[in-house]
């Protein structure tokens, strides 16, 4: 049956061509969306590596140059909030979470080097956002002491500089030349995190540093800080929070902003454009429905003499459906096969990153699954008409 159907649809390769190029198209489009879809469905069930509920970002900025008088500003603004019965903890961030602001860097170590992300936290801001400790240990406030910078990295960043060896103690270096040079000195790192996300689910997990924000350093410049408020704390207490600050800082402009809407602009700004492509497609799959029915009707009433001839010899309607709707399927497979040798050099080339053996293996799936139901589904009520025609018609035609 299969030879059958095969030599059925080279003997009409004219038209079939012009089909199977259009489930081609509309089979890519498919394997696109499918991929990207499947790439961040995957990313957003992966480990956040930190909490963020009930907390709040500050962000403030004095209007200038940032001075020793702004340095202690910030720490009466963290001591005055700590004092707060609402908030259960305030800490500095230095690159705020779930924003676009990010600070990269090559790292290097005993002649390895990866592109790294660093972010500057106080003391205890780490444990309390719960970001997990797999080896070593947090900042702590005896660390100002030292005459060395320090550093905690993500296991992401130490599989990559360090494999099997222990990080602990190892002084790794950012190597960009445009970093100026008090921001090129070792980093002796005393502590290994589970991966840390810092734009949220909707990002790739990458090598990661967190260096250490001293208070009691005047001269160094803070944007923002984050806010865990006591489980049950009123909607309302936002305004008094930064009526608080402004009190304390009244130079500074002050911006109050729960993580949680940060957190679902981040995951919007990728979901948006997905679901605009996702309806494009759906309505690209309507016209192709819609083209493919009118071919495939035509076709059948241009086969009457030879389906009826079918069932003048002897064919029930049975087979004939079967005829009709095992031949679109055919076309459909072999649309997906020539759609599937130009989607895999995606993958092959990694020309576009989300494009990966993974996610581009889910949007073949997708795709062919999609391209294969659509044109059987196509092919039913025309495949019915042909089946309920009745032997003699093939006479009138001979």
């Amino acid at each position: 049956m299969l030879i059958h159907s095969l030599k059925l649809i080279w003997n009409r390769k004219g038209d079939n061509a012009l089909i199977i190029i259009e489930l081609v198209l509309a089979f890519l489009v498919v394997f696109f969306i499918g991929s990207f879809g499947a790439y961040n469905w995957k990313l957003y069930h992966q480990p956040l590596g930190f909490d963020w509920q009930d907390t709040m970002e500050l962000r403030f900025s004095p209007g200038g140059q940032w001075t020793e008088d702004d340095g202690r500003t910030l720490g009466q603004v963290m001591n005055t909030l700590g004092d707060m019965p609402e908030i259960e903890w305030v800490h500095g961030v230095n690159m705020g979470l779930f924003r676009g602001s990010r600070w990269t860097s090559p790292t290097a170590y005993n002649g390895r080097q990866v592109q790294t992300m660093f972010n500057q936290l106080t003391d205890g801001a780490p444990q309390d956002l719960g970001v997990e400790l797999l080896e070593g240990r947090w900042f702590n406030a005896s660390d100002a002491a030292l005459d060395e910078d320090l550093a905690l990295i993500n296991q992401r960043l130490r599989d990559a500089l360090f494999g099997d060896e222990s990080p602990i103690g190892a002084d790794i270096r950012k190597v960009d030349e445009r970093d100026p040079p008090e921001f090129r000195v070792p980093l002796r790192v005393i502590g290994v995190y589970r991966d840390f996300r810092q734009f949220g689910e909707m990002t790739e997990l990458q090598p990661y540093v967190i260096t250490r924000f001293d208070i009691e350093d005047l001269e160094q410049r803070l944007s923002s800080l984050t806010v865990r408020l006591r489980s049950g704390t009123p909607v309302d207490f936002e305004q008094a929070l930064q009526d608080t600050v402004q009190a304390v800082a009244p130079t500074w402009r002050i911006t109050l902003t729960p993580l949680s809407k940060l957190r679902e602009r981040r995951i919007r700004d990728v979901v948006l454009p997905l679901t605009i492509m996702g309806l494009v497609s759906a309505f690209l799959l309507l016209m192709v429905a819609f083209g493919l029915f009118g071919v495939l009707w035509q076709n059948v009433t241009r086969r009457t003499d030879e389906l009826g001839l079918r069932r003048a010899v002897g064919a029930s309607r049975q087979i004939i459906y079967r005829q009709i709707v095992s031949e679109t399927a055919l076309l459909a497979v072999l649309a997906v096969a020539c759609g599937a040798l130009v989607a895999v050099q995606f993958p092959l080339t990694a020309a576009i990153k989300p494009l990966t053996w993974t996610s581009s293996g889910s949007g073949l799936l997708i795709g062919a699954g999609a391209i294969v139901g659509l044109a059987a589904a196509c092919s039913l009520y025309p495949a019915w008409i042909a089946a309920r025609r009745p032997p003699a018609e093939a006479l009138h035609w001979e």
